[in-house]
């Protein structure tokens, strides 16, 4: 783990937070997933990413999102919601991401534990993601079985992790 004597600050997203929001979530896929996602699909995620995060933070029956932030800049975002009976589990975790600079601080730890506590909960992680999916085995995650390719995000084969 990297020492960072600062952790990042941890708090809800607003509405003025989508173009930081976007921008963060779209240079955290292009620092996970460069090489194995077409650039047309980062490019798709920059041009509409900022309206669509607007329209996201706007709905007041969203999606709960969490901003980390270190020293005034966005680093980090999570986002989880209530999916209700019917679902392998109640809770999901939508989006959990950590600039590639500021991972290993501690920050990704810390947006888990603001965004689903530890809940009953499932998420979807790139099953050629072994980081990710040794951090959420670190905080009792296991895979169920379930697998998907997301045609939409470049053909990305997604595993689902739960606990």
């Amino acid at each position: 783990m990297t020492s960072d004597p600062v952790p990042a600050r941890i708090r809800p997203a607003h509405v003025a937070d989508a173009e930081a929001v976007a921008a963060v979530h779209a240079q955290a896929w292009r620092e996970t997933y460069s090489g194995s996602v077409p650039d047309d699909v980062f490019a798709e995620m920059e041009r509409t990413g900022p309206d669509g995060w607007r329209r996201a933070l706007a709905d007041p029956g969203g999606m709960a999102t969490w901003l980390a932030e270190r020293s005034g800049e966005v680093v980090g975002l999570a986002q989880a919601h209530a999916v209700g009976p019917g679902n392998v589990r109640p809770l999901q975790l939508s989006v959990l991401y950590v600039l590639r600079a500021h991972q290993g601080t501690g920050t990704g730890q810390r947006l888990l534990d603001v965004a689903v506590g530890d809940a009953p909960c499932f998420l979807w992680v790139a099953e050629d993601n072994p980081r990710a999916i040794a951090f959420y085995r670190r905080n009792g995650f296991e895979p169920d079985g379930a697998r998907e390719i997301e045609e939409r995000w470049g053909g990305v084969a997604g595993v689902r992790l739960v606990r």
